[in-house]
């Protein structure tokens, strides 16, 4: 289901196979974020569609010499650069770039 808002009250859209409980996709709450030096960054994981239950999430830093990330998507800048931090949760997997500065 994906809800769109504008003018007119919220619409729900609901696909085929669509079920409120079943998780069938990962976003983040950003897909890009900076931070400065070694301050930090929180990251979200969201289930899709929203409402799903969301499940064990598993963060990782594609280059940790540039930003680290905790097992609860707290990153935190390590040298100027940038890095892709993922989420993996139930086989789908969702990114933001974090630059440091």
């Amino acid at each position: 289901a994906i809800n769109i808002a504008g003018n007119s009250p919220t619409t729900s859209l609901l696909f085929a196979g669509d079920d409120a409980n079943t998780m069938n996709g990962l976003m983040l709450n950003a897909t890009a974020a900076s931070v400065a030096g070694t301050g930090t960054v929180q990251l979200e994981a969201i289930a899709l569609p929203f409402g799903a239950k969301l499940g064990t999430v598993t963060w990782a830093s594609a280059t940790s010499a540039k930003a680290t990330v905790s097992s609860s998507g707290l990153v935190t800048g390590v040298t100027a650069g940038s890095s892709v931090i993922s989420a993996t949760c139930n086989g789908f997997t969702a990114s933001c770039t974090v630059t440091v500065t």
